[in-house]
C-alpha cells in the first residue's frame, strides 16, 4: 500500500500524534516535525516550537477523549 503525503499540516500533525507516544520527547518532536508538509517556510525555532505545541495539544485532546470514552464505557 502507497501512503499518501499530500495532507494538510493539521491532518499531518493529527496523524503523526497519533503514531507517536502522547508524552513525545523533545528529540522525538523535532525529527517528527521536520517531516510534516509546509514547516519549512518558517524559522527553524519557530517551526519546532509551533510543531511541538500543537502535537501536544492534539495528544492531550486524544488522551482526554478516551478517558471520557472510558469513563462512559
Amino acid at each position: 500500500m502507497r501512503a499518501t503525503w499530500q495532507v494538510h499540516r493539521s491532518d499531518a500533525a493529527e496523524i503523526l500524534s497519533g503514531i507517536i507516544a502522547p508524552r513525545l520527547a523533545t528529540f522525538d518532536t523535532k525529527l517528527t516535525c521536520q517531516f510534516i508538509p509546509g514547516l519549512h517556510s518558517m524559522p527553524m525555532p519557530s517551526v519546532f516550537a509551533a510543531c511541538e505545541s500543537r502535537l501536544d495539544r492534539r495528544a492531550k485532546s486524544k488522551a482526554t477523549r478516551v478517558g471520557l470514552q472510558q469513563a462512559n464505557a
